[in-house]
């Protein structure tokens, strides 16, 4: 399997800590950390992306078409129940040009520990999860 190639950097595994405060519910960080942690023991090397977003952002994202919710999306909610992962390239940076199987097991995993999964949506969002 390509995925046990890589371990998560260091570097990139301190974004956890993007989970860590008072702005993000408690109940979705640790369904967060259980995802991190059985997609990296599983060889995918897993790390957080964004998580809080400006209402501005938010709204910026929309008009650029990244963002079907805009100002209205879990991102920009607190506590914030919305976390956006991609996957450590093992080089120090960031990818998202994984297998597509990789997205579908995050989802899998996500939706394991009853989150819900931007990839089953109509305006698919595989990196997004969150609690509803």
């Amino acid at each position: 399997m390509i995925a046990k190639i890589f371990s998560v950097n260091k570097k990139l595994k301190a974004r956890d800590s993007m989970l860590d405060g008072g702005k993000i519910d408690p109940v979705f960080r640790r369904k967060v950390h259980a995802v991190l942690l059985d997609m990296r023991g599983q060889g995918y090397p897993l790390v957080v992306v964004e998580t809080i977003r400006s209402k501005a952002r938010g709204a910026l994202m929309k008009l650029t078409g990244k963002s079907g919710n805009g100002s209205k999306s879990a991102h920009c909610k607190i506590p914030c129940k919305a976390v956006d992962c991609a996957f450590d390239n093992g080089k120090g940076g960031i990818t998202w040009d994984v297998p597509a199987s990789w997205w579908q097991i995050y989802g899998q995993c996500a939706e394991s520990h009853g989150l819900t999964w931007g990839g089953r949506w109509k305006m698919r969002d595989y990196n997004h999860i969150q609690l509803d």
